[in-house]
């Protein structure tokens, strides 16, 4: 069903019909509470100045900031619909979703789709989803 319209050891997008989707992870917050922060520095993947992340061709996850899939998509004529992030502030207190009973999850998930595309908000996911138009 998808196409690789662009695929290097740092850039992938997906293409089905006239719909691009890319979906992306700007920031490794994750690291911190897992420990991993040192683990990402010792194989230069964090730039501890701007602590923009980067990906090796082996990795399975290739890493990408939104600036980095704005530029990408420079050279197609594609509108963006939708620049969601899909986890927000659920990977800070994946614990508390977990435990939460159906009526307080159906509130929480009201809450995150809310907030998961305002500009305001979205720097505070681990994760985003990316959806053009191809025109």
């Amino acid at each position: 069903i998808y196409s690789i319209m662009h695929h290097s050891p740092t850039k992938a997008v997906l293409i089905h019909s006239k719909v691009a989707i890319t979906i992306c992870r700007k920031y490794y917050t994750t690291c911190f509470g897992r420990g991993m922060v040192h683990n990402a520095i010792d194989q230069n993947k964090v730039d501890l100045n701007t602590f923009k992340l980067f990906s090796l061709p082996e990795d399975v996850f290739q890493l990408y900031r939104k600036e980095d899939i704005d530029g990408l998509m420079t050279d197609h004529n594609i509108t963006r619909l939708h620049y969601i992030g899909t986890d927000m502030l659920t990977h800070m207190m994946r614990e508390c979703v977990d435990s939460m009973d159906d009526k307080t999850f159906d509130v929480y998930m009201r809450y995150h789709l809310n907030i998961c595309e305002r500009p305001d908000m979205i720097g505070a996911t681990n994760h985003m989803l990316d959806i053009f138009r191809k025109e």
